[in-house]
């Protein structure tokens, strides 16, 4: 009887609304929902239920855009997947097709949203919402709950989906079995490495160069710029570039899509000369062409030079008495 009530009222809402998920939808595969009629016309099985759930147009070239799109990190889903017996399913709340869910949540309300690696809240199909606002879904509510006491779905380290959902009219949804699936990309990750962190002056005078090397993965453009410095301009995919740093202290940032925070590296200046502090410590320091000259003759009296980047920049030499 299952399996018939499911087939009437799919006839009932054949003919279903086309809604487009918003822009960025990034989970591709199919799920799978309901079960089949056990045969029980004699005529062979028949598919009842949900049936398979397309999370992306893509996965069949359709002309329509949908798709759900889940955030990298804590935050609301967006979008509509597509069932291939009951139409569109919607996994947030836009066209107000969640309102009213049975258990909202304080902060998301309503709708589908992401916590850690675990997917909660509410979706629910289109039809049967629309049909439930004009008295006309024979009681049927169409929700699905995406998690509950002993059930749930998640997200694994590589971005595939498991776990089950739950409708009470139409029962267990699955993420993943054999032969199927959804996922989503890895988060898009970027790395700096500027070498060398700290620009010696005992070796020359500024300028000097510095040699950044980034790591790109998962983002579609990260911009690159400078305080301090000069280091511009926009990348797609890992590489290196070595620039003139010209000040005592730089900060080289990357800017990525996709990633919150940019990643910054400060490059300053020193060096490891000797400055003569004592009256028995004669001793000259002068900048020579691009080198800078320590003669002190009693090094145990010496102490870290606090004036050699000063000098290694403007090419001042001081005389020590």
């Amino acid at each position: 009887m299952y399996g018939l009530v499911a087939i009437i009222f799919c006839a009932v809402f054949v003919a279903s609304t086309a809604i487009k998920a918003g822009v960025g939808e990034n989970v591709t595969g199919w799920i799978w929902g309901g079960s089949n009629d056990g045969n029980i016309t004699g005529q062979g099985v028949i598919s009842s239920g949900v049936g398979w759930i397309s999370m992306n147009n893509t996965n069949m070239a359709g002309a329509v855009s949908y798709g759900v799109n889940i955030p990298f990190t804590d935050g609301n889903l967006s979008g509509s997947a597509y069932s291939e017996n009951l139409g569109y399913i919607a996994f947030d709340n836009s066209n107000g097709y969640l309102n009213g869910c049975p258990i909202p949540d304080a902060t998301h309300s309503c709708n589908a949203y992401r916590e850690g690696n675990s997917i909660k809240g509410w979706a629910r199909f289109v039809e049967i919402s629309k049909a439930s606002v004009i008295g006309n879904s024979g009681g049927w509510l169409g929700w699905i709950r995406l998690n509950g006491p002993s059930y749930g779905v998640t997200i694994g380290n590589d971005g595939k989906l498991s776990g089950n959902a739950w409708s009470d009219e139409l029962g267990v949804i699955s993420f993943s079995g054999p032969g199927y699936g959804a996922s989503m990309p890895l988060p898009p990750t970027v790395a700096l490495v500027v070498n060398p962190l700290t620009i010696n002056l005992d070796s020359g005078l500024l300028p000097q160069n510095v040699t950044l090397t980034w790591t790109v993965t998962g983002a579609t453009t990260c911009t690159k710029s400078a305080n301090g410095g000069v280091w511009s301009g926009t990348i797609n995919a890992s590489g290196n570039e070595t620039v003139s740093q010209s000040a005592a202290t730089v900060e080289y940032i990357l800017t990525c899509t996709g990633i919150a925070n940019p990643v910054r590296v400060n490059v300053t200046t020193g060096c490891g000369k000797k400055e003569c502090s004592g009256a028995t410590c004669g001793s000259t320091f002068m900048v020579t062409g691009t080198s800078t000259v320590d003669s002190c003759t009693a090094a145990s009296t010496c102490s870290l030079d606090a004036d050699c980047a000063a000098r290694g920049i403007t090419g001042w030499s001081e005389v020590a008495p």
